[in-house]
């Protein structure tokens, strides 16, 4: 068994989403900072007085004052979790946070539920190395006549109880830091806008973790084992062939060179086509930072892209990639905060 510990360093904000939405009975914006809690919580330690007044609230449907006595009566030790927000998150509610009819619903990560720290799937970090490898294996290879199983053939598989990514598993990882995490607006970037409407008005609230091109310590830890064993093991069918257990070998050094070959790529070809021109000084600046960054990568570091927004190009392979007309690239991107491209993350390997 070859295990590896691996230091996840987000150089972006990221989003990997629940599902679930956040809405202002469960959380408020109280000095500056998203205060996350139960209300439940907060009810079972008002007095009297202030229980009485929130069910005639309640008996009246009356929202704003609920929301309102539920933020002036949380307490600080009792919170679920702290995090930052946005300056323009932060004035959309305190002027939205009197309409009833503006519900400020933040999409929300997925968190350790003991500590409250946000977590990277495993099975994200896994996908994102998988679709690497997948499409630096690829390069090799024709045309296959049905699509929908080219990951099988390439693999070398018909039963996925024998796909090689049986033998690789990467845990999830817990997400640490002062400054790991914020709240904010994500919004389309389009480059090419001619009404100079460059960033779209739509409101996506997003729990991000946050990344280093923005002055976060955000930091993880997870790891990577290869089941060098179930790779070696062979067995006999019902005709008394032998098989492998898995139908071929996945090193760590291929997992590297994989990722960074596809995602440095795309991550290039991002930055030229959509902020290199860019006519926002942030964007670009942060954009740039980003390409040093990849550039800076070490032998046992590589590059991949994760979450919500990493776009058609980083989750498909480029040889296979629909629909052909726009070779894998829209015309919009998605930034967090008018600043920041979304999703980026550095692996950084060492044995144990």
């Amino acid at each position: 068994m070859a295990r590896y510990k691996i230091t996840v360093i987000p150089l972006t904000n990221v989003h990997i989403g629940t599902g679930e939405e956040i809405d202002l009975l469960h959380y408020s914006v109280i000095d500056g900072e998203f205060w996350r809690f139960n209300p439940d919580s907060v009810i079972s330690y008002l007095d009297d007085e202030a229980k009485q007044e929130l069910y005639e609230y309640i008996d009246k449907d009356d929202l704003f004052n609920i929301r309102s006595l539920l933020r002036d009566e949380v307490l600080e030790e009792k919170l679920l979790y702290k995090s930052a927000v946005t300056k323009d998150f932060d004035n959309k509610f305190n002027d939205k946070f009197e309409s009833e009819n503006n519900q400020l619903l933040v999409e929300e990560i997925f968190r350790n539920k003991i500590t409250g720290n946000p977590v990277l799937p495993g099975s994200s970090l896994k996908g994102a190395v998988r679709t690497a490898v997948i499409n630096e294996f690829c390069k090799n290879t024709g045309g296959f006549d049905d699509k929908r199983f080219f990951e099988s053939e390439v693999l070398k598989y018909r039963d996925a109880r024998h796909d090689p990514f049986r033998a690789i598993r990467l845990t999830d990882c817990e997400i640490t830091g002062e400054f790991k995490q914020i709240v904010g607006e994500c919004f389309n970037y389009n480059y090419k806008a001619k009404d100079g409407q460059y960033f779209s008005n739509m409101q996506i609230i997003l729990e991000q973790i946050q990344g280093i091109i923005s002055d976060s310590d955000a930091k993880g830890f997870c790891d990577l084992t290869i089941d060098e064993k179930l790779q070696n093991t062979q067995f006999k069918d019902r005709n008394h062939y032998m098989n492998n257990a898995v139908s071929m070998k996945i090193s760590l050094k291929e997992i590297i060179n994989s990722c960074n070959n596809f995602y440095k790529k795309h991550l290039f070809e991002e930055h030229g086509k959509h902020y290199k021109q860019s006519l926002f000084t942030e964007l670009k600046k942060n954009s740039e930072k980003l390409l040093q960054l990849a550039e800076e990568m070490k032998e046992n570091e590589c590059i991949v892209r994760a979450g919500r927004f990493s776009h058609a190009e980083n989750v498909t392979v480029d040889k296979y990639r629909e629909p052909r007309s726009t070779k894998g690239w829209g015309e919009t991107r998605t930034v967090s905060d008018k600043k920041y491209p979304m999703g980026w993350v550095k692996l950084v390997f060492d044995e144990m």
